[in-house]
């Protein structure tokens, strides 16, 4: 009687610890994946924002560096140009990393490959974004 108490009791502990793991893989909640969506949205806006407005500073500076230094004009214009160019490229780069995050954060609504399949799909147009502007602010 004993044994078979005991027998009973290991099959529903074993029963236990296995549906206990079957959930690991799941997806998230679709108002969880919505939260995290809108929460990684709003930080890409606010690092776009911030960027755009550290490009409106480096503009700025780089309007009266051309002011002040009215001797060597041809000298300044050039390190003005790549300042406004550095700050483009900072809120491109902003922008297609906020986008990036944004779309990773899409996939957790997905289960299993097919969340692979997104990340990965996420990760290659990032790699493409981060190239085009690569290509357009490095020439």
């Amino acid at each position: 009687m004993a044994t078979r108490w005991l027998s009973t009791a290991l099959f529903c502990v074993s029963l236990g610890l296995a549906a206990s793991t079957l959930g690991c893989d799941r997806a998230k909640e679709p108002a969880e994946v919505r939260q995290d969506v809108s929460a990684a949205r709003q930080k890409a806006n606010d690092q776009v924002t911030e960027a755009r407005d550290a490009a409106a500073k480096a503009s700025a500076e780089a309007s009266r560096a051309v002011a002040d230094q009215a001797k060597d004009l041809s000298a300044t214009q050039r390190e003005a140009s790549a300042k406004v160019t550095d700050a483009n490229r900072e809120v491109a780069m902003t922008r297609i990393e906020g986008e990036h995050k944004v779309a990773r954060e899409r996939c957790e609504a997905l289960s299993g490959d097919q969340r692979d399949a997104c990340r990965t799909s996420a990760d290659a147009e990032y790699e493409m974004a981060k190239t085009r502007v690569e290509d357009t602010f490095d020439h």
